[in-house]
């Protein structure tokens, strides 16, 4: 099977079985990628019907293009069998990530499948329905999440109710008209997601029933135990809003997708929004992010969208693809890395370095006076813990009374804490208007700050003018970010002198960066020799990300002659580094 090719696809494993049929990591010989390869049944291959449903899916899934769903490549008959060809995703399916984390906090839920809807409402404007939206088919990936199978629930339920009567798609996430067998559309997606929605918020489904018979009447008719008598501190706007979706008449939901993902981000302040990216944590990015389920088309390789969300600035939605990963994605997050900890760049504090320590009672004595820089170091007291109790709520008090007088470095702090959610509802109108004016106070590391900010919208020319400004206060990261930018905006010749700057500083995932760069021919032509410079050096420095692409150079022999002793020692050293997904290549070595 492994030598087995289908036309320009090579057969690598078999990672499961699934509605249609089997499931198989493939490689694409002609454009050197990563495919998945789903057969169809051996049963319906006779059968014209279902042959012609599936060739008309596929020239309409094939249209989608959007990076918040998995895209179709190919539909194809090889030696009697039919074929499909998609992307071959990397991630994790949300059900996975649900039953390791349990209930996310809602902003990463509402940020998450706001990036959803936005796939849905790229196919509904293309008159495609998905009707078996749930975390199962969405994978979380280093990109953004994806919505896995379009197509497929349609044409099994048109196959299976043709032969026997039977409804395709899951019970717990299907939409009453759905299940009634009325005519179906986009609002069948959009209760869906509230379904998932509130088994994300809530770590359980709204229906728990013993028997299909009963979920099925629970759907149809029952309601939802109301999302605040769950979850009490949940903001009333963000129950309305899922209330709202899982309306059992088609007509009370939301109307489109595009609204409904409108309704999510306003819950969080967030007004605007480009394509869907997530960050997670202080590296670059992840081939593989967890196992998959196998119908879900398990890992894939990185392409344009996955290499442009490397890029981006230090922000992450929290813990979302798992322990194992820690790796800089693209901004969709709320979320800013930096803890409301000072930048380590900025004095200790607004008084004078030289000026001797204050005992608590002499620093609340001044606070209590409106001392602005007495105010600030009792805010500092109250976020660490030092000597009071900690207290974020506390802290932000005294910052926003500091930062009212003019504090700058309170103005800093007050905009990460509104940004973080700490000691405060997450607003970003607050947070931009207090970091634009310890930006322009030039306090230390508010420039990066509020370049970050804009890039979470995916503002990139905003991003761009503050992280130059912060290059010019000093900023020894802003090379990076203004790269980053740059990449964003997928200006990459101006993105790679900023890159090089970076590395030449000793910034290893700028080196990476390059070598992803040159290893896909963003800048140009392919330059495998220049790409695997790159990983070598950053390699060298213990980067595992660069280890691991070492490891694939040297397997598959993209500009260096095939080497599996080099290829297994430099995997190795990516696993023992934590990179989980060498695993998984070192046991395809020969």
């Amino acid at each position: 099977m492994n030598e087995q090719l289908i036309g320009n696809y090579r057969i690598l494993e078999k990672i499961g079985s699934g509605g249609m049929g089997d499931v198989f990591r493939g490689f694409d010989v002609m454009l050197e990628r990563e495919v998945a390869i789903k057969s169809l049944r051996p049963e319906w291959i006779a059968r014209e019907d279902v042959i012609d449903r599936f060739r008309r899916e596929a020239v309409a899934m094939g249209k989608l293009s959007h990076p918040n769903i998995a895209t179709v490549y190919n539909f194809l008959l090889h030696e009697g069998k039919y074929y499909l060809i998609l992307e071959f995703v990397r991630g994790q399916p949300l059900d996975k990530i649900l039953e390791q984390r349990g209930p996310l906090d809602y902003t990463e839920v509402l940020t998450l499948l706001g990036f959803v809807l936005d796939g849905l409402a790229h196919a509904h404007e293309g008159g495609i329905v998905h009707r078996d939206i749930k975390p199962g088919n969405i994978m979380v990936t280093a990109s953004g999440p994806k919505i896995m199978d379009f197509g497929i629930a349609r044409i099994l339920e048109q196959t299976r109710q043709t032969r026997a009567g039977h409804m395709v798609g899951t019970l717990e996430y299907m939409s009453p008209e759905h299940i009634k067998g009325l005519d179906t559309d986009a609002r069948t997606d959009i209760y869906s997601v509230g379904i998932v929605a509130y088994e994300l918020l809530t770590g359980a489904l709204p229906f728990r029933k013993d028997t299909d018979y009963e979920i099925i009447e629970a759907q149809v008719h029952e309601a939802p135990r109301p999302l605040r008598a769950v979850l009490p501190r949940l903001p009333v706007s963000v129950e309305q809003v899922v209330s709202k979706a899982l309306a059992k008449d088609a007509d009370a939901r939301y109307q489109s997708a595009a609204a409904f993902a409108a309704a999510l981000r306003a819950c969080c302040g967030v007004t605007e929004t480009g394509e869907g990216r997530l960050v997670t944590g202080p590296r670059l990015y992840d081939l593989d992010g967890g196992e998959a389920d196998a119908d879900a088309q398990g890992p894939s390789g990185l392409g344009r969208r996955g290499l442009t969300a490397l890029f981006s600035s230090r922000l992450f939605l929290r813990g979302l693809i798992g322990t194992a990963v820690t790796l800089l994605l693209g901004g969709a997050g709320l979320f800013i890395v930096s803890s409301l900890e000072e930048t380590p760049s900025a004095p200790r504090s607004g008084s004078a370095t030289s000026a001797p320590a204050q005992t608590l009672a002499q620093v609340r004595q001044g606070a209590e006076a409106n001392d602005p820089v007495s105010q600030l170091e009792l805010g500092e007291r109250y976020d660490a813990g030092n000597g009071l109790p900690k207290d974020p709520v506390q802290a932000l008090a005294w910052y926003r009374k500091a930062a009212e007088a003019g504090q700058g470095k309170a103005q800093l702090l007050l905009g990460k804490a509104s940004l973080l959610g700490r000691g405060t509802p997450v607003d970003l109108g607050q947070a931009e208007h207090w970091l634009t004016q310890a930006a322009q106070a030039q306090v230390p590391g508010a420039a990066g700050q509020l370049g970050e900010y804009y890039g979470s919208l995916h503002q990139y020319e905003k991003a761009l003018a503050w992280y130059l400004k912060s290059k010019e206060q000093g900023d020894r990261l802003a090379p990076l970010h203004i790269g980053f930018a740059y990449v964003n905006m997928e200006d990459y010749a101006k993105a790679i002198p900023w890159l090089e700057q970076a590395a030449e500083a000793g910034a290893v995932e700028a080196k990476f960066s390059l070598g992803m760069i040159c290893y896909n021919g963003y800048g140009g032509e392919k330059n495998y020799g220049k790409a695997l410079e790159y990983f070598q050096v950053a390699a060298n420095q213990n980067h595992p990300e660069s280890q691991f692409m070492l490891g694939v150079m040297y397997h598959y022999g993209y500009g260096v002659t095939v080497d599996l002793l080099q290829a297994r020692k430099w995997l190795r050293l990516a696993l023992a580094n934590g990179y989980a997904s060498a695993s998984k290549e070192l046991n395809m070595l020969p």
